[in-house]
């Protein structure tokens, strides 16, 4: 399995203000150079910015507040680490993707780990939680071929194929970044991160032409569970807490934070 750790901060801690001066929301350097780029907003000191237009809301609300707008450690929530760190999703984004409202607060979910207990958990705790919903759902890990129907089109499987050959044919000549948005894109289509193995056998597929797509992992789960995302959620969370025994989450953190918006 491969996981990517980042060579910059997890978390730049720069905060954005509305016109009238409230900290609406924490935001990481790029999305700050959007902001500054488009014209959209102006340094207010060297950590925040204020916005130059009008946003339609004033950030997360106040019971959510506390745990948003707080400043962000950049070390492994489990041991502490700072060296080699990655995000880790603790609700995988093969499912939560197809969360019915996708504008949901998965950033409470997104913790930085180091290389060492991200692969520990990915290899040896997150996939057999995944293996026992596959049996539970009838959902296999690789996915379920469609019977001549499929629910992601044609073009998606082409383009699939194409980013599986860069990564086999040009990965030595590739940047980290690419690497990374491609290997992404593949992961949120097959419903898991595939290995090299499969890498290999998806750049000479040619039958990926709508016909053989396949429902992924992912979708099929979620799919049964459309009225139970919160609980589906706490299992994760749970399950995560239970098998690596964090002691470095941001504070506030909690297994039955609302998975979306509230007032």
């Amino acid at each position: 399995m491969s996981i990517h750790h980042s060579t910059a901060k997890i978390y730049d801690n720069l905060t954005v203000y509305s016109p009238n001066d409230i900290a609406m929301f924490r935001a990481n350097r790029d999305k700050i150079e959007f902001y500054l780029s488009n014209k959209l907003a102006e340094w207010r000191d060297h950590c925040s910015i204020r916005l130059l237009f009008q946003p339609k809301g004033l950030g997360h609300s106040k019971s959510q507040k506390q745990f948003f707008m707080q400043e962000r450690e950049n070390r492994c929530s489990v041991c502490g680490s700072s060296e080699l760190l990655s995000r880790h999703h603790i609700i995988p984004a093969c499912y939560r993707k197809w969360f019915t409202d996708k504008k949901n607060l998965n950033y409470h979910d997104i913790v930085p780990l180091c290389l060492d207990c991200h692969l520990q958990y990915e290899k040896h705790c997150a996939y057999k939680l995944k293996r026992r919903l596959a049996h539970k759902f009838k959902a296999p890990i690789n996915g379920l071929p469609m019977n001549g129907e499929h629910y992601l089109d044609c073009v998606t499987g082409r383009h699939m194929v194409c980013n599986a050959r860069s990564l086999v044919r040009h990965r030595q000549k590739m940047p980290a970044d690419r690497i990374k948005v491609l290997e992404d894109k593949l992961t949120d289509f097959l419903g898991h991160q595939p290995n090299q193995q499969e890498l290999e056998v998806l750049a000479e597929s040619r039958k990926y032409n709508g016909r053989h797509l396949m429902l992924t992992h992912g979708k099929k789960v979620i799919s049964h569970i459309q009225d139970q995302q919160q609980q589906f959620s706490r299992i994760w969370r749970k399950h995560f807490m239970r098998s690596m025994r964090p002691e470095y989450l941001p504070d506030h953190w909690d297994i039955n934070f609302p998975i979306y918006y509230c007032d």
